[in-house]
């Protein structure tokens, strides 16, 4: 940002900021007579301000009362008074160059502090950067294997040769189960215990 991108009313508030940062200094410095014809040239001043003012008992007065108006006037207000010292009394040229000089500071001062939150602001936007990866870093390879469906059915072997053969298969039963071989319909189920697995009989 630079001084060509402040628009109107900007530099209307720093110009007033700047007239009420030196009023007092201008009290004390500035002959206001001097001033009124030029004013008046450029509509700056009416008959009645300069009668008003010239009324007043003080010079510090007149100068408070014609910063004042000035202020009023709108936009270009410390131009305005910078021009008229120029035109109206070389004696006085070192109070223009003072206003343009704390204008000039306060102008600078002001592009500083709008530079400096834009760049806040970019900063408070601006996304985080992406995760890092290390690509000598190999995370544990972990595959997730699916038990058979034929995993949660029990399954036994038995003998066909006599009955009561012992239990020759190698899943574990859950609860205790009745168990028959298919191919022997006439011999009778045997009862098994899941803990000892042998037979249970009806011989105790």
């Amino acid at each position: 940002m630079c001084e060509a991108d402040l628009d109107e009313d900007v530099l209307y508030e720093l110009q007033k900021e700047v007239l009420k940062s030196q009023r007092h200094y201008l009290c004390d410095h500035l002959q206001p007579q001097r001033l009124f014809p030029w004013l008046q040239s450029q509509n700056s001043l009416t008959m009645d301000d300069c009668e008003h003012m010239q009324s007043l008992p003080t010079t510090k007065r007149t100068v408070d009362k014609l910063i004042d108006i000035l202020i009023k006037s709108g936009p270009g207000c410390l131009i305005k008074l910078q021009r008229a010292i120029q035109r109206s009394s070389k004696t006085q040229v070192f109070i223009a160059d003072r206003l343009k000089k704390k204008y000039e500071e306060y102008i600078k001062q002001h592009i500083e502090q709008e530079n400096l939150r834009e760049s806040e602001f970019t900063t408070q936007r601006t996304p985080p950067p992406p995760y890092t990866t290390f690509p000598h870093i190999h995370a544990p390879h972990m595959e997730l294997r699916l038990p058979d469906a034929s995993a949660f059915a029990p399954s036994a072997k038995f003998s066909t040769s006599k009955v009561g053969t012992q239990f020759r298969g190698s899943d574990r039963l859950s609860t205790s189960v009745e168990v028959s071989n298919p191919d022997t319909p006439h011999v009778k189920p045997i009862l098994f215990s899941p803990t000892d697995r042998v037979p249970v009989t009806d011989e105790w």
